[in-house]
């Protein structure tokens, strides 16, 4: 893939395949540092399923179960936001792509596909070496979805980026530093760009740093305001 070319995303809407990636999500997340993550994912009736005592086979079952239910009940309108959100994304994919381009000054996309999936539940996570995310079919603020895959979007390339240019994994260390101070680089990061005036011409979003990334976007959002350089910036965050 050239500097200039960019990825073009494919969408899926299946229902099979939302139920079996909350399946994996919970069963990756279900330990008591990836709870509150867990809390955003699922809905509050079925939240008890995190619970230690709960075998992954019952775990699965009312996973299964709510999805078929919900999808059963709601499938007019599910549809019509995954139709919605195609739409909207293909208004302003050229207009972010080359902002994107601007902003990572042309380094290329990771070649390979790029998928989004469809989902019902509320948290949205990413798959980097897969170049797969997630993004709402029904969220209570309307084209939301819009800004979820732009966010995402934003990852793949941060981290295609710093691994690039610091040899940094996306769970890579840095000595001295926290054990998940590189996802708090990369999360303040988006929440830095969400804010810059260029990105708010695309998406009007309100930056929302996950409170343990609160200090690194503070700091970083100081410097961006000053300096839009990207090299500048993360030389001063993950530079070693």
């Amino acid at each position: 893939m050239k500097s200039e070319e960019h990825p073009k995303i494919k969408f899926i809407y299946d229902q099979g395949i939302d139920a079996k990636n909350a399946i994996s999500f919970v069963s990756h997340h279900n330990q008591k540092e990836g709870l509150r993550f867990l809390k955003m994912f699922l809905p509050d009736h079925i939240f008890f399923i995190t619970g230690a005592d709960i075998p992954g086979k019952e775990k699965k079952k009312v996973i299964e179960n709510f999805v078929t239910d919900y999808y059963e009940k709601n499938e007019k309108a599910l549809k019509k936001g995954f139709a919605s959100a195609i739409k909207d994304w293909e208004r302003v994919e050229e207009k972010y792509f080359s902002l994107v381009a601007e902003l990572f000054k042309n380094h290329p996309w990771p070649r390979g596909d790029y998928t989004g999936f469809g989902t019902i539940f509320w948290c949205y996570p990413r798959f980097v070496s897969e170049r797969i995310f997630l993004f709402p079919l029904n969220h209570r603020i309307p084209h939301y979805a819009n800004k979820v895959i732009g966010h995402e979007m934003l990852h793949f390339m941060f981290f295609s980026y710093i691994k690039h240019n610091y040899k940094l994994e996306e769970n890579g260390q840095i000595k001295g530093k926290e054990s998940n101070y590189v996802w708090r680089v990369s999360e303040a990061f988006n929440s830095v760009i969400e804010g810059w005036p260029k990105y708010q011409k695309i998406f009007k979003i309100t930056p929302q740093p996950y409170q343990e990334t609160m200090e690194i976007y503070k700091k970083m959002n100081t410097q961006w305001r000053k300096d839009q350089d990207i090299e500048h910036l993360l030389d001063n965050f993950i530079g070693v």
